[in-house]
């Protein structure tokens, strides 16, 4: 399956790894950012293993076309786009950010 690109872990399942240099199961937040070779498939699938496995959420950002991907474990899914604000009260109650700020910067790879 893979590691997703970016994952977030409370410090209580950090807590729960002492002496462990890893951790057991899905991290309780995955970001994963889709790259052209990456096949629609091979995405679906880590979606539904992160899902399944105890991720409370799994965004999937587009970045050229800009939008973010919603998928929760409850079957459920959202796109959001510039204009919307992303938010994650499943692991902090109080964040939240425009998703048009995640777009605006252009990054250059080599």
């Amino acid at each position: 399956m893979g590691t997703p690109d970016v994952s977030f872990l409370s410090n209580a399942r950090i807590e729960g790894t002492a002496g462990k240099d890893y951790f057991e199961g899905a991290p309780e937040q995955a970001v994963e950012v889709v790259s052209p070779s990456e096949s629609a498939r091979d995405l679906n699938k880590k979606i539904r293993l992160l899902l399944q496995a105890g991720c409370m959420a799994v965004w999937v950002i587009y970045a050229e076309e800009q939008l973010i991907e919603v998928h929760r474990p409850d079957g459920t899914s959202m796109t959001l786009k510039p204009g919307n604000v992303l938010a994650a009260p499943y692991v902090a109650a109080d964040w939240s950010v425009s998703v048009a700020s995640l777009f605006s910067q252009t990054i250059a790879f080599p």
